[in-house]
């Protein structure tokens, strides 16, 4: 037996650049095809020689095999003179030769990489595209099935083939011979259509089935060994099976997703080679796909044939060259409504609405045939100006069953739904077991309504039932009150008719939720549900237990007071202990626990009302505890705990280690709760003991700066700035520096920032008299802009109030002067 050489793993760069030129490129001067681009581009690769030397290596066949087969191929020895290196030179990639591996197998093996999967990305991307559509969205049918990557549609290449295969070039075929003689001949169709076997000679076998190459085998092996023959006295049989199938190069154009050239199996179908390609484009029919075989058409396929009858009688095997026209779409019609199967649908001439409905699987139960309607676009003849879309209702009841309706291109059907009422129906609501629509017998009642519903509930109302029944005339509706007994029959009874509504109301709905609520130091404060027997100390428990704050000796009940009669008390206060039995902060104090005040109730004694609320109150001495901050020009700054109250500002600074050298003790700023604290710590260093030193509350923040000899100068002035202080400056000097006030600037309400953070600001008399404040070190100067006025323009009321006040200060000091 020949000896096979180890297969070895297929490359996929190689396979993809491999397939794109074989089974795109029939001829070696043909330009590289879309597809082709598009595969190179994704792989950036191309088959190298070692690659394909490589799998040549790999496909199981001896040198002499390979040259046979390639022999009879009319391809040369320079492609297998290098399997075992006795040629060297570069490996011409042409058409012919990679076409012929592909022929011989060597390009399909299990695992491959055939040429359909290179477009599985641009695949996966319109699967997801069609996936984002909301299903409200018609689509083409029939176009998802082309849609996905799955490989149910592809075609069977394993197991026996139907009797009325016919051989071609390419095709593999083992001969067993048994008997006198012992032999197994692998035979290679050739692409004249010849098998070659040894002490036989050449055989035409292209367009034969296997029948009828066993017919023939019988005569030409019958010649060269003596034992072959039919009958019972054959001393020598053979059988004859296929191999490994030929592949095809058929053409797929027209409006399909991905026209081209495809290496198919031999034993592939017009439906296998559109699966290929991605099925019809967007404008692509579905209807009337052409075959040609040379200049000859052989087969017009309906592809709703195979999808919605699962006909595939059209279906046809595709041979060597076949070419697949995918012509422009036909007339399309979209069908929605009350049907099973709502899309866009392609019509073939003839086909009317009754076909429509057919091929969208049907109308469903709720369909109401007698109205369907079409928006309809009028064909260019019968438009008018502003009648160019018409709406068409079909009674397709009434037509005869011979009789159909004709549609356009683009028309809309709209199948409509029969209505939502109900006849002969009586609805129960409310507290019963089951309520829900019944069906309206004769002679009902209401008793037997209620029965039906499984009895009234537990805490149903059964007192009185509301009948709410429909006015036919006008359909208004009426309510009538019916009685109730102890059992919850009504008295009298009450014969039903159509429509009536029975309502059974519940005494947990028509009660007011009872409330009660517990603030203070409780773990879950709030509102609970008032039960019946809750007390004090039960909503304690519902509410989590006491915070460790909680002081269970110190607690207060307030309940309404007044609700039914007029009076001055609205409220009551009690006071009330809990149990020590209650976990709380006393626990951790055994033996210092003080003994609840005379006078206090205790609380598991007290039954709540509705309305009641209790305060827990925090122990005297709990304090929540707090950090402050002290920054900048100290020798220990940090976060600092307060360790007593009334803690002040001095305190801190003795703790922190006390200023620097280069602190700026005028400019200290103080920060309590996110705002400016104004702070004049020099007063405070001076008079520790008076009522200048703060005291410090938790979160508080201390900042102690460097020196700034600067000011800054913002707001309506010519240039903002900061300048140098100097000492004998004031306000207007800083302000003519920073190239005076603008037109609009508010000169008489400038603000001065110490560095402390405190604030002063110009202050004016009588319009004339105007006092500015002094300027520090550190200081920030803002001069706003003056806020428009409504109506703008000269106010004239307001210079005749300074010429008043002008006037009588002069007149004032003409009298002060006379003696």
């Amino acid at each position: 037996m020949k000896s096979r050489m180890r297969r070895l793993a297929l490359s996929v760069p190689f396979l993809m650049a491999l397939h794109a030129l074989v089974s795109l490129s029939p001829h070696p001067a043909r330009a590289q095809t879309r597809a082709q681009q598009e595969i190179q581009r994704l792989t950036g690769q191309r088959a190298s020689q070692e690659e394909i030397l490589s799998q040549l290596a790999a496909s199981g066949l001896s040198r002499a095999e390979v040259r046979a087969q390639l022999t009879s191929m009319g391809i040369a020895d320079a492609y297998f003179d290098r399997l075992d290196g006795s040629a060297v030179g570069p490996l011409d990639q042409s058409a012919d030769f990679l076409q012929a591996l592909a022929q011989m197998g060597v390009l399909n093996q299990v695992g491959g990489f055939e040429l359909g999967d290179t477009t599985d990305l641009a695949r996966d991307s319109l699967a997801r595209a069609l996936g984002a559509i909301p299903d409200s969205v018609l689509t083409v049918f029939g176009r998802s099935v082309f849609g996905g990557t799955r490989t149910e549609f592809d075609p069977v290449v394993t197991g026996p083939v139907d009797p009325d295969y016919a051989l071609g070039a390419g095709d593999q075929l083992q001969l067993i011979l048994t008997g006198d003689v012992e032999l197994a001949v692998p035979l290679v169709v050739t692409r004249e259509g010849f098998i070659v076997i040894p002490q036989v000679g050449q055989i035409f076998v292209n367009g034969l089935t296997l029948g009828d190459l066993t017919d023939a085998l019988y005569a030409r092996l019958g010649a060269a060994y003596s034992g072959v023959r039919r009958g019972a006295d054959a001393t020598t049989t053979f059988h004859v099976a296929l191999g490994r199938l030929r592949s095809n190069l058929v053409y797929i154009v027209g409006d399909v997703s991905l026209p081209g050239g495809y290496q198919i199996s031999s034993v592939a179908t017009v439906f296998n080679a559109l699966y290929q390609a991605g099925g019809p484009g967007e404008q692509g029919s579905m209807r009337s796909i052409e075959v040609r075989r040379g200049s000859q058409l052989v087969a017009d396929v309906d592809l709703y044939d195979y999808l919605i009858r699962s006909d595939a009688s059209d279906d046809i095997r595709l041979q060597q060259g076949d070419r697949i026209l995918v012509p422009i779409v036909g007339p399309q019609v979209s069908i929605e409504g009350m049907v099973r199967r709502p899309a866009i649908y392609e019509l073939r001439p003839g086909e009317q609405l009754r076909d429509l409905i057919a091929f969208a699987a049907g109308p469903r139960p709720e369909a109401y045939m007698r109205r369907i309607q079409i928006d309809r676009i009028l064909p260019p003849a019968e438009r008018t100006p502003g009648l160019e879309r018409v709406i068409v209702d079909v009674d397709l009841e009434t037509l005869a069953d011979n009789e159909d309706f004709a549609l356009l291109d683009g028309d809309r059907v709209t199948v409509l739904g029969i209505g939502e009422r109900r006849s002969n129906q009586v609805v129960v609501e409310g507290h019963v077991e089951r309520p829900g629509l019944f069906e309206l017998v004769p002679n009902m009642t209401l008793s037997d309504v209620i029965t039906r519903a499984g009895g009234l509930r537990l805490d149903a109302f059964d007192v009185v039932a509301h009948l709410i029944r429909v006015v036919p005339s006008d359909s208004t509706t009426v309510l009538e009150r019916v009685s109730l007994d102890v059992g919850g029959q009504p008295v009298p009874d009450v014969l039903l008719r159509d429509l009536d509504r029975v309502v059974i109301y519940g005494r947990s709905a028509l009660r007011t939720a009872a409330f009660v609520s517990i603030s203070g130091e409780v773990k879950d404060p709030g509102p609970f549900p008032l039960d019946v027997g809750m007390t004090a100390e039960d909503l304690v428990l519902a509410a989590g237990g006491f915070t460790d704050a909680a002081d269970p000796l110190t607690a207060q009940l307030v309940r309404r007071e007044g609700l039914i009669t007029l009076g001055d008390t609205v409220a009551i206060s009690r006071d009330i202990v809990f149990d020590l039995s209650l976990p709380s902060a006393f626990d951790r104090f055994a033996g210092v626990v003080p003994e609840p005040r005379s006078g206090f109730e205790l609380a598991r004694d007290i039954e709540l009302w509705e309305g009641d609320r209790i305060f827990v109150r925090r122990l005297q001495g709990f304090r929540d505890e707090g950090d402050v901050v002290i920054s900048g020009e100290v020798l220990y700054p940090g976060p600092y705990a307060l360790e007593r109250r009334g803690e002040t500002v001095s305190s801190l600074l003795s703790r922190s280690g006390g200023l620097t050298a280069e602190a700026y003790v005028e400019g200290a700023r103080m920060t309590r709760g996110g705002l400016p604290l104004g702070l004049d710590l020099v007063r405070v260093l001076e008079e520790s003991q008076g009522g200048t030193d703060l005291i410090l509350q938790p979160g508080d923040s201390l900042e102690i700066p460097q020196y700034d000899g600067t000011v800054q100068i913002v707001g309506a002035v010519g240039f903002q700035s900061r300048t140098r202080w100097r000492p004998n400056w004031n306000l207007g000097n800083y302000l003519e520096q920073a190239g005076g006030t603008v037109e609009n600037a508010d000169r008489n309400a400038t603000v001065v920032t110490y560095a402390n953070q405190e604030r002063q600001h110009t202050s004016s008399f009588l319009w004339l008299f105007r006092s500015d404040p002094e300027i520090a070190p550190g200081s920030t100067i803002s001069v706003p802009f003056k806020q428009p006025q409504e109506g703008g323009g000269f106010d004239s009321n307001q210079l005749l109030a300074y010429v008043t006040s002008i006037v009588t200060l002069v007149v004032l000091f003409d009298q002060l002067k006379t003696p």
